[in-house]
């Protein structure tokens, strides 16, 4: 189903919004915060980003866009088929609430029961004004193609970047599921300065165990062997169409497709520099114990190499 400008954020009567009480104190402040949004004319504009697995993103904007070239929000939407994808989507929407989580931050979310859609409003990280101003904004794919990067700029982005992915993986307990460069934005200045890095695309996140004591890590190498684990456990699975409710982990583990469309955060280390430089600070020895085993789950899926 396709959205248009006749959504109305203020209404409830298709679903109850759940707000991020990180931002907002109390369902009163949420209220009137969504008064003023409605109030300065904002309303649903046009699809944005890449087709992708994990639904359809729009624009959120004043109708009078053009004037203030204010685009601070996108309503992203996604049609609930089963009862594990509307978990997964649940699950989505609490790592956008995480507090300093590098990710787009969500404002609110719901199940709107007359479209059979969820709805996820969170910040346009790619136009914000209030984050960019005079910055731009890119993919880590093409960021890193920039031919003004001369070797030591580029090895700052990666260890950026590397500080970053440590950040999200300790303030989300998740790992992403489909991380790859086109799910890394970059905001830098005219000059190539890096401002900020977010993840984004948070479809397929999967919780770590409680049980994880990730305050002795310090390198995303030092996440391999634990994210591999959760890796190989769901390669493992037979069941398809359902999740497993547990308290072992941060969040319920979800299964969403007969070939799954989690895959591990770094498919790219075999062939790409990138991720090989990623994973070689702090702890280059990890890398060379956990290549092997990924390996062999390389081989063994085909699908892989197609994604």
């Amino acid at each position: 189903m396709r959205y248009d400008s006749s959504w109305q954020f203020n209404d409830e009567t298709h679903g109850r919004w759940e707000y991020n009480k990180s931002v907002f104190e109390s369902r009163q402040a949420f209220y009137y915060w969504i008064y003023k949004t409605v109030k300065d004319g904002y309303v649903l504009g046009n699809t944005m980003g890449d087709k992708s697995v994990h639904g359809v993103v729009y624009h959120y904007t004043p109708s009078y866009e053009a004037k203030t070239k204010k685009d601070l929000f996108v309503l992203k939407t996604q049609r609930v088929d089963q009862q594990p994808l509307l978990n997964q989507l649940k699950l989505e929407a609490g790592i956008g609430m995480t507090p300093n989580a590098p990710v787009p931050t969500v404002f609110a979310h719901r199940y709107n029961k007359t479209t059979g859609m969820y709805e996820i409003l969170m910040r346009n990280v790619m136009k914000d004004t209030k984050v960019l101003r005079n910055k731009r904004f890119m993919s880590m794919q093409n960021f890193i193609k920039n031919p003004m990067l001369d070797a030591d700029e580029r090895k700052d982005v990666i260890r950026k970047f590397h500080d970053v992915l440590v950040q999200f993986y300790k303030t989300t307990h998740h790992f992403h599921g489909d991380l790859h460069l086109g799910n890394i934005i970059v905001t830098h200045d005219a000059n190539w300065k890096i401002d900020n890095i977010y993840i984004i695309d948070l479809g397929s996140v999967v919780p770590f165990p409680k049980s994880l004591d990730t305050r002795r890590f310090r390198y995303v190498s030092d996440f391999m062997k634990p994210m591999t684990k959760a890796y190989n456990s769901l390669m493992n699975r037979k069941n398809f169409t359902s999740f497993n409710k547990n308290t072992k982990h941060y969040g319920n583990i979800v299964w969403l497709h007969s070939e799954t469309g989690v895959i591990h955060n770094l498919k790219q280390k075999q062939s790409n520099k990138f991720w090989m430089d990623v994973l070689a600070i702090g702890k280059s020895n990890n890398t060379k114990v956990m290549s092997h085993p990924l390996k062999r789950i390389a081989k063994k899926k085909s699908w892989w190499s197609l994604r």
